[in-house]
């Protein structure tokens, strides 16, 4: 009783709506500069920088180098009274001084003064990338790895970025060496802290890494994102403890189905249920296809043996003219349900499938639901045909 000859579906574009409808399933720090500071010794500006210029040269001779420190005593005469202020103040002690002989190793060198005339000349040579031999171990937080090859600092950033991902900006990341130990220690450059008020930078757009869907073995990696019940999370172990956060992705999304094609008319609808009537004691199968060719719907009756428990059948083969819209199969009598022979069936990359019960009664029973790689989600029939008012006088909801 083929309502339809086996057309053979297709892909073809050709009709669809320019604005697809989304179904929904059923059930920088800112701070405030400062002005240029008046020069408190009443000097003008040439002078004072003669007598600075005039100063650090002859600490440069003395061999008294303070090109570290934050400012100079603005005049020769003040030098003393500095010099005094400083030796009366208790020095704040330094974090790798605390950590004593073991920290000393991790110490920047304070950069030296630049001698000679050819200073200038030499700032600007470019200066040649330190290489660590294989076998150098690294040190970060809390884990310990060892260099696979002889590598650059730029290498070692990218052989670092997978597991810490921070790392990944060289400007913002410096390396300091314990020769001795052959081991680099990877740490963050110009970290500041502060009261401003400024525009808080959003965080940066999550990397590709693997979810894992269940915990990891012990010891856990230094860096993994786990799937959970409320999304997905990214678990950090270090020294100190597992730090846990959920992730916050830049884009936001909902379940839903949004159709490349136009939705049935409620006739074809009514027509699906006028033939499941005409075989009230036994499961049949009916296929919607859309023509891309005439631009409508199409009823499909595709080669079947049925019974009243279930209904074994081919699917249509779709192809350029003939996109498959819907599956419906008949519950005859029985309420509608998907069964668990159902879920293999439509366990789709992408589908749309529905069961109508009841089919004695004069507005049967009708389920739908969609397939997103076996991840079923319900609908209603009004989300898929139209218009909703005449849906609704075809068939009743039945999950209610």
């Amino acid at each position: 009783m083929s309502e339809e000859n086996n057309p053979q579906p297709g892909n073809d574009q050709a009709g669809q709506d320019n604005r697809p409808e989304e179904l929904q399933p059923s059930a920088q720090q800112h701070e405030g500069g400062q002005g240029e500071a008046e020069h408190s010794s009443g000097e003008p500006a040439v002078e004072q920088a003669e007598g600075e210029r005039a100063q650090r040269e002859q600490q440069s001779t003395t061999g008294q180098s303070h090109a570290w420190e934050s400012q100079q005593p603005e005049a020769t005469e003040q030098a003393g009274a500095a010099e005094q202020a400083t030796q009366d103040e208790e020095p704040a002690e330094d974090l790798f001084d605390l950590l004593g002989d073991e920290g000393k190793k991790y110490k920047k060198k304070k950069p030296e003064q630049n001698k000679g005339s050819n200073s200038k000349a030499a700032g600007k040579e470019k200066k040649e990338p330190t290489v660590y031999k294989a076998g150098t171990e690294v040190a970060y937080a809390g884990h310990k790895m060892n260099l696979p090859s002889d590598m650059d600092e730029e290498q070692i950033l990218k052989f670092l970025e997978d597991p810490f991902p921070e790392l990944a900006d060289k400007e913002q990341t410096e390396f300091r060496h314990d020769a001795e130990r052959n081991r680099i220690v990877p740490t963050r450059k110009a970290l500041k802290k502060g009261a401003g008020c400024g525009i808080r930078s959003s965080p940066a757009p999550p990397r590709k890494m693997e979810v894992l869907t269940q915990p990891p073995k012990e010891p856990l990696p230094p860096v993994h994102r786990r799937l959970a019940a409320d999304g997905i999370y990214e678990v950090r172990d270090t020294s100190l403890g597992v730090f846990t956060a959920r992730l916050a992705g830049t884009d936001y999304m909902k379940e839903s189905v949004r159709l490349k094609l136009p939705k049935p008319p409620a006739s074809v609808l009514r027509r699906v249920v006028s033939l499941f009537k005409q075989s009230a004691d036994s499961e049949e199968l009916l296929t919607i296809v859309y023509d891309h060719t005439e631009g409508r719907h199409r009823l499909v009756r595709v080669q079947q043996t049925t019974s009243p428990a279930d209904v074994h059948y081919d699917a249509l083969v779709e192809d350029e003219r003939y996109t498959i819209f819907c599956e419906i199969h008949s519950h005859h009598r029985m309420p509608p349900f998907f069964s668990t022979d159902d879920d293999s069936s439509e366990a789709v990359s992408g589908g749309l499938f529905g069961v109508i019960g009841n089919i004695e009664h004069a507005r049967p029973a009708a389920l739908f639901r969609y397939s997103c790689g076996g991840q079923f989600r319900g609908l209603h029939a009004r989300q898929l045909f139209e218009p909703a008012h005449e849906v609704a006088d075809i068939v009743r909801d039945g999950s209610s």
